[in-house]
């Protein structure tokens, strides 16, 4: 049986919140493509008008990778938001659970930190799913970067509130930081095998 939409796994990790994390960055790496493919003289980055005007205008060679591209930015961006709801939702149901309680007071506290790092991430998705898909988005791109700057700064605070409790925790209590089995900060668990599509692992066995 497979676990529903509103019950994380019992042994569900922050860094499920990674599988967001990659997508984010592949739908970032199809966008880097048409950096380099469509010509964009009046901005710094291609936009829809650019890359309309390219397709129209190229080769069939070019038109392919464009058609290439443009599918892997939406397919990517896609799962990027849906892996992350699934893990807000998932790490939402987490947060009232015992599992909770004891990751906050080992080492793997600082796997927390996988949360702020897919967020920031998605912000970049929907500036990149907007330049390629929304028509005049770059007329109204000074409203839009310090929406962006807002929330970089919402995100930057979760981030710091979680490293700061972390570090809090094991700089002010002696021995809580087991260095027998971590030599870093960096105290991730080992990454699970349902780590891309943690919405369809099945539950542990009883």
């Amino acid at each position: 049986m497979y676990l529903s939409k509103t019950r994380p796994a019992d042994t569900y990790s922050p860094l499920y919140f990674l599988a967001s994390l990659g997508t984010g960055g592949l739908t970032v790496t199809f966008f880097m493509y048409l950096m380099f493919w469509v010509p964009h003289p009046d901005q710094p980055v291609p936009i829809f008008e650019d890359i309309i005007a390219a397709f129209s205008a190229g080769s069939i060679a070019t038109q392919i990778m464009i058609i290439i591209a443009m599918a892997g930015i939406g397919i990517m961006a896609f799962m990027n938001i849906r892996s992350l709801i699934w893990n807000l939702l998932a790490f939402s149901a987490f947060r009232k659970t015992e599992a909770y309680q004891t990751l906050k007071n080992s080492n793997a506290e600082s796997t927390l930190l996988a949360m702020p790092l897919a967020l920031a991430m998605s912000v970049n998705v929907g500036f990149m799913v907007g330049l390629a898909f929304a028509p005049g988005l770059w007329s109204v791109v000074e409203y839009l970067f310090p929406m962006a700057l807002i929330a970089f700064i919402a995100i930057g605070w979760i981030a710091f509130s979680y490293i700061g409790d972390f570090l809090g925790r094991v700089l002010t209590k002696g021995g809580l930081f087991d260095v027998t089995s971590h030599n870093s900060f960096a105290s991730y668990c080992q990454p699970s095998p349902c780590l891309w599509l943690p919405w369809a692992c099945p539950p542990p066995p009883p």
